[in-house]
């Protein structure tokens, strides 16, 4: 079927990265604050990594983080996303994902 061209053509880690950031089950600091303490309001610092300004969440990242303005003019050709999955194309999303910056946005939350 239509999964396993996807998967074949993507790989099954990048899949799994594109299903964690499109669900906000990603390993970066909101999420990781929900898992270990049932609520990201727990204390924890939740700010970005990468501006220090919003949450450190797929959506943020994704959407309007503005140190990945750059980026996201050039994959998507916008600055800010819609908010709600609206438009978004596959290839677009996961060349946005396979950012070193956003790699490593999970990496640090990792180890």
């Amino acid at each position: 079927g239509s999964e396993m061209c996807i998967r074949d053509r993507y790989g099954r880690n990048t899949i799994s990265k594109l299903i964690r950031f499109v669900s906000g089950h990603s390993f970066m600091k909101v999420h990781d604050n929900i898992v270990k303490h049932g609520t990201k309001y727990h204390g924890q610092d939740n700010t970005c990594q990468l501006c220090e300004e919003g949450d450190d969440n797929p959506h943020h990242i994704i959407t309007e983080c503005p140190v990945l303005d750059a980026h996201r003019i050039d994959i998507f050709k916008t600055r800010v996303l819609p908010e709600y999955f609206t438009g978004w194309n596959l290839h677009n999303m996961i060349s946005f994902l396979n950012l070193k910056q956003v790699e490593e946005l999970e990496e640090l939350n990792m180890n």
